[in-house]
């Protein structure tokens, strides 16, 4: 399975209803492949979805409370 479709996977998990502990991992680990496939995009020359995909995982770590992943997906964005 793709980045790609692991995002989409998390993301069809957290549309259902989930337990806080739960969904607060899924937004850690949605954090995590939006920030792996942002920088694959960007290694392979597609700044602009990369920078959705920084944006997706700023959000996403925002959202379950993940300051160190926040903070990593802000500095490669305006890198």
């Amino acid at each position: 399975m793709t980045t790609q479709g692991q995002l989409s996977e998390v993301a069809a998990h957290l549309d259902e209803h989930q337990t806080p502990q739960v969904q607060q991992r899924l937004y850690q680990v949605m954090a995590q492949l939006a920030g792996t496939a942002a920088t694959m995009a960007w290694d392979t020359g597609l700044q602009r979805r990369a920078q959705n995909y920084y944006l997706l995982a700023l959000r996403a770590s925002h959202a379950g409370g993940v300051v160190v992943t926040g903070a990593w997906t802000h500095a490669r964005e305006v890198a």
